[in-house]
């Protein structure tokens, strides 16, 4: 086993922990196979030279070159898939120079103790050379560190959510529904259904060893499709049909050959549970069939030397039962099944020459239904009471837990093989949409996650997203960047939105503070994020954007006059108002004119600071959309909402206008749904969108 000096490194933002063989990122962390982070050793141990294969065949697999081969490869991917699900660019840890190995691209530093440091100060004549070189820098690397005080951005990741001391981790994030996950036995693929927009739903692949690779399409055409499960082989997944006349066929499809097989018919389709399953040895598909109008469950023996395969009855429902999912037990001697009756549904066992037993009754549905042979536990994605959750079944002590940490309200499949269970989480949330101001609806990217994310403000010099969200708890401010996200509040008071400097790396933010329960304006800096109140004396401020130099704000507050617009300097903070008559909302243009929307009135009006003249220049922009509208290409761009479309027009002046996108009825979110990017893209706020993606988590052996 290779040592090391010290017990924790860090690289770059990853920590690493040799003693619980972990690596982290902010709250997630990601433990480690042993041979996977002996290899992570050697590379801190060779921070600044390759590790080469051969090398680590010596060191880590003692020599032995048929498992070090394999064993290396496949550690080596382990690796940079650990890093990449905490956020790591490619090959921004690792880098591969063809035919001679990989190099850590970004030198480890220690973490240590009082004690480590001292003791790795200490002379010791049992050291190789190679190793006092390196405990000397590494005792260096320390001491710099202490001594610059350097800080670390704590970051956290889009593709995890946390409940208790467990952690589910986003395998899917495409536009539309992921359910019904199927993943093969040797967890290399992952089969689902997907439906984007209006489009007829399809069952899809993902390669779960390569995140590089493109799904790729298992189906197509218009039937419907339903319940994809993998053969032991993993090469070959069985799904369910419907075809447009209303013929259920069982199917199997070759992901290599692609040859496709009709094994059965007259099959009972349902297109939201996972109706078909495959045993562990191989052997047999189970799946119901209708007879005489009710469903009952069927197995086909697939390994038989008849040529033509016919399906045998598993379960025996009385009149009006409907026997609609079923599983094997690891040695098919046991069959768990679901049965409906009168519109409860209950979970049932049979064995052969014993009675059906009811394990669960009385529930409204079960939609997943997996059983994790290791713990002899039966997990199922439940409805009751109007509400979904995951449950598993103790069959040896006959208890039956709600796994509060897989939130899944369609079906469920467990990695045998590695102990893990991937599911769909169904979301509506809001999310920010960077699109395109030069194509109709072409996306370039989103924040989006299981918390709300709203008010998107664009960083020009470097491309961030400031948001505003409740990830944390609290309505915060956070940033988007290529590092993470990073919550720029942290719970000081409610954020109601922000605005990014057009000339530098200033923010303001608008936010009620816990301690006045009044509106204040803070400025921030990028990246560090430190905030500095504004002082506006007895003004109340909302609604904070920049001037084009960028050495003003604009803001909205009451009078006794009514509301107005101010102007604030924020580098000598004198405070000017401009405008008196119940402005809310300010912007100002490249033609040094201000953009102005009212409170309780429709429409943008231009404002000449220099006349103190206004005329209302737009009509159609609504009241609640005071906020949504931005100056971009030495124009206005604006929402206008009709009954059938959200529309972003462009106004061109003289009462011209042109259409730059549109999207359905009530997809921009009102009062700041939309902002400038840069000259060719623009953010927006997609109001709550029915969403679905797939996660993985590890079961916790009980």
């Amino acid at each position: 086993m290779i040592k090391l000096t010290f017990a924790k490194y860090k690289i770059d933002r990853f920590t690493i922990n040799c003693h619980e063989l972990t690596v982290a990122s902010d709250e997630k962390s990601i433990k480690l196979p042993v041979k996977v982070f002996e290899l992570l050793k050697l590379f801190i141990l060779n921070a600044d030279s390759f590790v080469q294969r051969s090398h680590a065949i010596d060191v880590i697999w003692e020599g032995n070159e048929g498992v070090g081969k394999r064993g290396y490869t496949n550690a080596m991917w382990q690796l940079r898939k650990a890093f990449g699900d905490l956020g790591a660019e490619n090959e921004e840890v690792f880098k591969t120079l063809h035919k001679v190995g990989y190099f850590l691209v970004i030198t480890p530093k220690p973490i240590a103790s009082d004690a480590e440091v001292e003791a790795a100060q200490q002379p010791n004549a049992s050291l190789k050379p190679w190793q006092k070189g390196w405990m000397i820098a590494s005792v260096a690397s320390l001491l710099l560190i202490v001594i610059a005080g350097l800080s670390y951005l704590l970051y956290t990741q889009e593709d995890k959510y946390q409940f208790a001391d467990h952690v589910a981790l986003q395998v899917t994030e495409l536009q539309g529904i992921e359910e019904q996950p199927a993943v093969s036995y040797n967890e290399r693929y992952l089969a689902f259904r997907w439906q984007e927009d209006e489009n007829e739903s399809q069952l899809y692949i993902q390669d779960l060893f390569d995140n590089h690779k493109p799904i790729r399409a298992l189906t197509g055409g218009q039937a419907k499709k339903s319940s994809p499960v993998w053969s032991v082989t993993g090469d070959t997944v069985a799904f369910l049909l419907l075809t447009k006349k209303g013929e259920c066929q069982v199917r199997t499809k070759h992901i290599f050959t692609e040859k496709i097989k009709i094994l059965d018919t007259g099959c009972f389709y349902q297109h939201q549970q996972s109706g078909l399953s495959w045993s562990d040895d191989g052997q047999f598909l189970i799946y119901p069939k209708v007879i005489n109008g009710e469903a009952q469950l069927f197995s086909l023996k697939l390994v038989s030397n008849k040529s033509k395969k016919q399906a045998k009855p598993v379960s025996f429902p009385k009149a009006s039962e409907q026997d609609v999912m079923g599983l094997y037990s690891q040695d098919n001697s046991q069959l768990v099944f679901v049965r409906i009756k009168d519109n409860k549904t209950s979970l049932v066992k049979s064995e052969v020459n014993k009675k059906d037993k009811i394990l669960i009754s009385d529930l409204e549905g079960i939609l997943g239904l997996d059983w994790h042979y290791s713990t002899n536990s039966i997990y199922m994605t439940i409805f009751n009471n109007g509400n979904y959750s995951t449950q598993r079944y103790g069959l040896k002590d006959q208890t039956l837990e709600e796994i509060d940490y897989i939130d899944s309200s369609s079906g469920l499949s467990i990695s045998q093989s590695n102990n893990k269970v991937y599911f769909s989480r169904h979301l509506d949330h809001e999310f920010i949409i960077q699109d395109s101001l030069l194509q109709d609806n072409r996306e370039v990217s989103r924040v989006k996650s299981i918390y709300r994310n709203y008010f998107g403000r664009y960083v020009p010099n470097t491309g961030a997203v400031l948001f505003v969200s409740d990830r944390s708890g609290e309505i915060d401010l956070w940033i988007k960047s290529v590092k993470g996200k990073k919550n720029l509040t942290n719970g000081i008071g409610e954020v109601l939105n922000s605005a990014v400097s057009p000339k530098s790396d200033k923010f303001v933010v608008s936010l009620k503070a816990d301690e006045t329960n009044e509106y204040q304006l803070y400025l921030g800096d990028l990246p560090n994020g430190i905030l500095t109140p504004l002082n506006t004396g007895e003004l109340e401020p909302k609604n904070p954007t920049w001037n084009r130099s960028g050495d003003a704000i604009y803001f909205s507050s009451k009078t006794k006059a009514g509301s107005g617009i101010f102007t604030m300097n924020i580098y000598n903070s004198t405070i000017t108002q401009v405008t008196f008559e119940n402005d809310i909302y300010a912007i100002e243009g490249d033609d040094n004119m201000l953009y102005i929307t009212k409170e309780g009135e429709d429409g943008i009006w231009q404002f000449n600071p220099e006349t103190q003249n206004s005329i209302r220049i737009i009509e159609g922009l609504q009241q609640g959309d005071f906020g949504n509208f931005f100056w971009e290409n030495n124009s206005i761009y604006f929402i206008y909402r009709d009954d059938e479309s959200d529309i972003l027009l462009n106004y061109l002046g003289e009462d011209t206008f042109k259409i730059t996108t549109k999207f359905p009825s009530d997809t921009i979110h009102k009062g700041f749904g939309i902002s400038t990017a840069d000259q060719q893209t623009f953010l927006l706020t997609r109001n709550r969108v029915y969403d679905a993606n797939i996660y993985s988590t590890e079961i916790i052996k009980q």
